[in-house]
This record gives structure tokens, sequence and C-alpha cells, in this order.
């Protein structure tokens, strides 16, 4: 590469030249005008500014280099751990030793975090001067590392190819690379870092593309290209030592690898593709004193008149005896607190209770007039507060919601008569909160007479009931509810009525078809066996058939009250429970249809029946059970899985209210609480002044997040449901957000109804363990043939690598200021300048 470079001052040089040129045109300037007209009104200035320029810029010493290289440069790639735990400020925990890279003076800083927080006073060590107001912190001791003009970059970019990438949680983010026939860095992103590798360290503390919230160093690992040499020494057709360029990647990290893969094992596949691994460790070996909220177990769902309890988990790395306070708020008020000792034993739970009425009563209050609300989500902000000096303050808050049901579900229960499902279920719900229970048995009570009674319950539990209780009008009800979005339950019994072929008109309800009874002698024998149940393959992380909880975070009583209990993530131990649950004995012989769904099968040594099958009809769900049975499961264990069963098959099957309503407009955005990857759905519901629904109209949600940035999502209407829209959002960051309604020709003063939510991150483990991981930095440098430095052994890093280098840069230098060619030009300007004033009779 040849390029043209300034050896002297060419600042001073170039304003030289500037101003000598101007001066030149205003000395000359009227000879310059009776050169007539034509071109050498401007070509004779030209030519003087020009010779001008040139002799001055001879003081600036321009010189023409050759830069080449002899042999394949090897790589260099410095992978920049940017994950939260390099925001922290420690002491490295051995002395200096070789250290030729700058270092901050004073490293025994207090610890701190580098989030923006308040103040606190340091203190000052003995024979030493106060602490700077900005102690650095591991990123920026690896930034002060890399840069500057003693850095590791200035001093090993005439050798190596660079480049620098910053460890991102998904990917590598790349920063700027250089070569050793370039004089200048090529910078690959836009954030504010130095495209020199001589500039100062860019960091202040802050990552400028923002902190990832997983260290995944083994993924960073295997993301590093190789070079073509690297990958086949060969490829050049040479046989000497420098054919063969080196390839290393050298990894500044607290070596906290909790995301991706194994970094060993990453490390294994980087030394099978001839690429060196070296390791350089930031950060304390000693755990740091801190404080954590490692996390918050408590209802999803609860009821104005309710007492919310739950446990806090906290990581105490404090002196024993150490105080602090827990605290619970709902906004700016605190509602729970306690103060607390610390234990020494590391992990603690911490149960706390409060009342939700006063929470309840603010948030009803806080709705927009004329608007109900079926559910209220709640924010609730917990904290742990102590005056000792903390390793990260980031990991003393969390957010919790849930919500608050001001409405209980309407379910209605018809039974041909009473039975020891129908009475257990009748008692199940009716003491049940969330449920508002109204029974109907035939010959004693008789069905509604106006089909709007019947829409107004959320879920229909349609026991063995004679057909004649029904009329075929009735019966046209009970499939429009479905079909409206209603949610429908058969529970078949032995009188089987519901194969009476006067149930004809809702036939296409059902989800199954009755077998042939030929042989009735199998039959008889297979009734007679004891049947197990068991999930079907496809259906072991439905949650509405988990039967073990994942904590006991509240009483088994309040917990199986809850509408929508926490539960458990092991698909193989749930099978188990469900296994073995008591038999059953009565199953109806039935096949599911197509577009059905087998939920669960009954086993027996003879035959595999379905036991629980679903359908989606319309806007609706219908599930059909095939016996009367499940009270056995109460043996032993009263209302432990029964129960539990019932309420979450229930809250799956029903209609799902509208969360917000207004006059107009009825919202719902589902739970008050999501992770970082769940899908959000998004419904709604417009109605015209006489409540019948508003059809063809285009709908879009506008969700807003906590900083007022906002986007559209266009809703779509609802085939089968007139009136009602809906759409979709893949995920979300974590955050809170608000949505409102947009809608063509439709008044804005209607689309008061506001609904709220917030989107969670998943427990990092990021910040669990504040050392620096020396022995699995080791074991990486050992297994990729390189070697592990302490960061205050960095400098020892240059004598490893620069024996590597597979070739040398040459430069040939041409000082154009003390050439012939520099003066020759300057003259040839003059005599052309001189000739052509004499031609016009200027001289």
């Amino acid at each position: 590469m040849s390029f043209l470079h300034l050896a002297g001052n060419w600042g001073w040089s170039l304003g030289l030249a500037i101003a000598l040129s101007l001066l030149a045109v205003l000395l000359y300037y009227r000879e310059f005008l009776s050169a007539g007209g034509g071109y050498l009104r401007w070509f004779l200035p030209l030519l003087r500014c020009v010779t001008i320029f040139l002799l001055c810029m001879t003081l600036s010493e321009p010189t023409w280099e050759h830069w080449t290289f002899e042999g394949k440069p090897g790589r260099i790639t410095f992978l920049l751990d940017g994950s939260r735990s390099m925001s922290l400020t420690d002491e490295p925990a051995i002395a200096p030793q070789a250290i030729t890279v700058p270092l901050p003076s004073e490293s025994a800083f207090k610890i701190e975090t580098a989030d923006p927080s308040p103040p606190t006073e340091r203190p000052q060590l003995a024979g030493s001067k106060r602490f700077p107001p900005e102690p650095p912190n591991r990123f920026e001791r690896a930034n002060t590392l890399l840069y500057g003009s003693e850095g590791l970059l200035s001093q090993l970019r005439d050798q190596f190819e660079l480049q620098l990438l910053q460890i991102d949680d998904d990917t590598n983010l790349p920063l700027w690379q250089s070569s050793p026939i370039s004089p200048t860095p090529v910078s690959t992103t836009t954030v504010p870092y130095p495209t020199s590798p001589d500039s100062a360290s860019p960091s202040t503390g802050e990552n400028p593309l923002g902190w990832a919230s997983h260290s995944p160093l083994g993924t960073a690992l295997t993301q590093v290209p190789s070079l073509p040499s690297a990958a086949d020494p060969t490829s050049s057709g040479e046989n000497t030592s420098q054919s063969q360029a080196h390839e290393i990647v050298v990894l500044l990290s607290d070596g906290r690898s909790n995301h991706g893969r194994d970094p060993l094992e990453a490390t294994r596949i980087l030394q099978q593709r001839n690429i060196a691994v070296y390791t350089i460790g930031f950060g304390s070996l000693e755990q740091p004193l801190d404080l954590a909220l490692r996390g918050i177990e408590h209802p999803q769902k609860l009821y104005g008149a309710d007492t919310l309890r739950g446990q806090m988990w906290i990581d105490e790395q404090l002196p024993l005896s150490s105080k602090y306070v827990a605290r619970i708020e709902h906004g700016s008020e605190v509602v729970w607190q306690q103060e607390l000792q610390s234990l020494g034993q590391g992990r603690r739970e911490v149960n706390f209770s409060f009342p939700l009425e006063a929470i309840y009563d603010r948030s009803l209050a806080a709705l927009p007039a004329g608007t109900l609300a079926t559910n209220l989500p709640i924010q609730m902000h917990a904290s742990l507060n102590t005056s000792a000096s903390e390793a990260s303050l980031t990991n003393n808050r969390r957010d919790f919601n849930f919500s608050i049901s001001v409405t209980a579900s309407q379910i209605l229960l018809v039974d041909g008569r009473s039975r020891w499902e129908t009475r257990y279920l009748k008692n199940l719900f009716s003491r049940d909160p969330a449920w508002e229970l109204h029974s109907l048995l035939a010959g004693s009570s008789t069905f509604f007479t106006r089909r709007e009674q019947l829409f107004e319950f959320n879920l229909i539990l349609w026991g063995d009931v004679p057909a004649s209780f029904l009329s075929r009008e009735q019966m046209q009800w009970l499939t429009e509810f479905v079909h409206q979005g209603g949610g429908l339950i058969f529970i078949d019994g032995a009188r089987q009525h519901l194969q009476d072929a006067a149930y004809a008109p809702i036939q296409e309800l059902l989800p199954v078809k009755w077998l042939d009874s030929a042989n009735q002698g199998i039959v008889s024998t297979a009734l007679a066996l004891e049947k197990r149940v068991k999930i079907s393959d496809n259906h072991r992380d439905l949650d509405a058939l988990q039967l073990e909880l994942a904590t006991a975070s509240t009483s088994d009583e309040q917990e199986a009250a809850s509408p929508t209990p926490r539960v458990s993530l092991s698909p193989s131990r749930n099978q188990e429970l469900w296994q073995a649950l008591p038999p059953i004995y009565f199953v109806s012989r039935v096949a599911a249809l197509a577009g059905s769904e087998v939920l669960v099968d009954a086993v027996s040594p003879l035959e595999h029946s379905p036991l629980l099958i679903s359908r989606q009809y319309g806007g609706g769900r219908v599930l059909f059970l095939a016996t009367d049975e499940t009270w056995r499961w109460r043996y032993n264990v009263g209302d432990l899985y029964h129960q539990r069963f019932w309420n979450q098959l229930a809250q799956w099957a029903q209609k799902r209210p509208l969360s917000i309503q207004g006059e107009f407009v009825s919202l719902d955005t589902g739970p008050a609480q999501r992770t970082v990857g769940s899908a959000i759905e998004i419904r709604a519901e417009l109605r015209l002044p006489d409540q019948s629904p508003t059809s063809q109209r285009a709908v879009a949600a506008i969700v807003e997040d906590a900083s007022g940035a906002q986007f559209q999502l266009p809703l779509s209407e609802q085939t089968d449901m007139p009136g009602n829209y809906s759409g979709t959002i893949a995920t979300l960051p974590a955050g809170s957000y608000r949505v409102r309604l947009q809608a063509e020709n439709f008044p804005l003063q209607s689309l008061n109804v506001r609904s709220e939510f917030s989107v969670v991150s998943e427990d990092s483990p990021e910040l669990l363990d504040l050392t620096c991981d020396q022995t699995l930095l080791q074991s990486m440098a050992k297994i990729g043939a390189g070697q592990y430095f302490h960061e205050l052994q960095a400098g020892q890093l240059i004598e490893q690598l620069s024996p590597l280098q597979s070739g040398q840069r040459t430069i040939t230098s041409t000082a154009l200021w003390d050439s012939y060619w520099w003066f020759g030009s300057a003259m040839v300007l003059l005599t052309a300048e001189w000739w052509l004033r004499k031609g016009r009779g200027l001289i």
C-alpha cells in the first residue's frame, strides 16, 4: 500500500500556504484583471497559488511511503466482554508484575457499580489520596489496557492484523479492525469508539453499546472466523515456517460465563482450527460484599379482599448480623417492610404478606370515567436497602406484577341427576371466589327461557342430561354460545344420554363419535377393568394439565383457590403424578374426530381410550370428558389434585373476558406479567351505541413503552365473532407497556380504554457470583495452547505474542520535499506563469 505521509507540522504549513496564496491574489489583483477576458483571469492566479502552496508545504516534509509485508501477517482477535458483571469496580487481588500497559494508579477502590445511583461517600485509606469521583470499573480497565499509545492495540498493530469485537447477548459486535500494511484502522461501528488505537480509552464507566444481560463466552469464541491460512496452512503452496499465519484470540473478561455454549468445549473447537486462545482476567478473586434480591414468589391472580402472601429469595454476602431493610412499594407508598439481619448463610427466604384492599381501591379509582374492569393489572416494586458498601446496586431491586380480579367468572353446571361428580364439582366451584356458580338439575329445574341468560356465562359444564330437558331452539343457543367464544365441557355418564338421537342439533359441537358396542362381552370386560390416566405426549406442557406446583409459595388452600396457579415445568414429574392417581372404571368408548385433540388417555390392560378430548368451535372451546369418576382422585389427598385439575381446566376452557370495558370498546392484553420471548395477544371488541358489534373497521393497537416510544399493531377482525378484533406481538423487550386503541371512523372519546402489562426478563445468573473466575480462564488458556494473565500482568502478553509474528513489514520512504521532482514542479509552474504573462504583455 502506498500513500502520502506528512512528517512535519502540516497544520502550520497548510495555514501558511493558504495565507500567502490569498495575499498574492490581493497584491496582484489589478494585474490579473488587465490580463483580459477568458481563462487567464482565473488561470494565472491559480498557477501562482499552487506554486506558493507547494513551496510552503515543503515545511511539512511530505514523504511518499510504500508499505509491504513479507510473509503472511497473523491475526489477533480481541474479544471484549460487555456483560453487566464488567460494570463492577473492585480491587485486583494480586500484586502488579511486569506491567508495561498503563493502569490506574489507585486500584484499591471501594466496590461500586457503574450504573447511575446516588453518590455515596468513599472512605479514605491511610497514606493515600482521596478516591476519584468515578473509580474505573472492569470494563473501563479493559479499555485502558487496549487503547492509548502504550496499549495492546498500538503495540501489536504493526505486526498483526487486529480486530476488536465486543461480546453481546447473542453475537459479537465488531468495533474496528486494522492491518499492518494499512496506516488507518477501519471503524466498524457507529458508537463513540475511537478509530485509532492510539486514542485514549473510550470508556467513562458506561458501555457505549449497552450492557449485555448474559455472558456467552463459549458462543462468542465459536463465532470468531478463521483466516484462510489458519484453516489451510498449505494453501499458498509454500512449506516454510512463515507460510502459516498465526491465528490468536485474546479474551478480556471476568470469566463469568453463564449462557450459550460451554467455553471449554468452544476453546477445543478453536484449537482444532489452529487458533490459540489467550485470556486476561478482570476482577477480584474474593467474593465482594453484596446484597441481591434473586426472586419473588407470589400468586398471579387475586381479589381485592385477599392478602398477598409470598416469599423473597435473598442472597446475603454481608458480614454476620449486618442490618438491612426489605421493602415492597406500590407507586410511592410502602405497603410492607421488614428490618433484617444477615444470617451469614448465603441465600435465605423471607416471607411477606400485606392486604390488597387499599391497592384495589386506588387502582379502581384511577380508571377513566365510564370504564369497568374485570382484571386490574398491578405493578409492585421490591427493594433491599443497606448502608453497607455493595458490589452492585442493580440486583437490589425487582419489580413484580399480578392482577386483581374485579368480577368472578360465571359458570353454569347442568346435570341429569345428583352424581358424585356433580356434588364435588358443585362444592368446589361454589366455595371458590374465582367463580360464581349457577346449577340446574333436570327434573327439579327448567332451562333458561331467554337466550341472553345463557350468554351471561363464561363456561358451561354439561353432564349426563336427558335430551328432553332442552328444546331444539335451546340446543341451538348452546351452539351459538360456543361459536361466540363460550366454553363448554361435556361430562359423560353411565346412562349416556348424550348418545340420544334427539341431541342431533348439538352433535356438531362434540369432538368425538361413539364406537360400536356389538361385542358386549368385550365391552363389559373393558368397563370392569381399572384404568390409569396418562397425558398424551403432545400435551405434556399444557398448563391446564399440570398437577404439581413449582413451589409452595402460598398455602395449599390459597393456591388451589387461585384461578391461575403457578405450575411446574417438569413434564416427566407431572406425568408420574397423573399415572399415580387412583384408577377410574367407567370410560365411554369413543374416538376423537378429525380436528380434535386427545389431551388425556385412559389406559387398561385391554385397551387405550381417549379420556379428555378438545376441539375449537368458532371462537370457543369444547371439551369432552369420557368419565364422571374424577372424584376418585380425592382418595387420601382430598382436594389436592381434583380441585387443581378442575380449576385449571375450567380457566383454560372458559370464555376469556376482556379486562377493560368502556361503553363502546373493550380491551384485553392478557396476563399482567410475561417473560421476554413470549407472545402477547391483544384483543378488542367494538360496539355501536345500541351495543351491536361494529364490523369491517380498520382497528389498530397503539403500544407505548415507559419512554413514550410507540408503535402500531394492526388488529384483524375474527371471522367467527363480528366486532371482535385481535393481533399478536411476537415478543417485546423487558419493560412496562400501555395499550390503547385506534379505530377508523370511531369517535376518539369513545376509545378511552387503556390496558397495561409488563415484560420481565428471565432470571439471569449474570450477577450471582461477582468474583473473577480465574479457574475457568486458566483452563481455557491451557486447552487453547495460550496463556492466562490477570489484568495486572497483561503487559506480559506483548512478550508472548511478539515472537509469533509470521512475517516482516517493510516501509520504503521517499522524501518528496527533498527531491528534484518537488522543486522542479514548482519551477515548472513559475515558468508557465511567466510565459503566459509575457504573452499578454504583462512583463
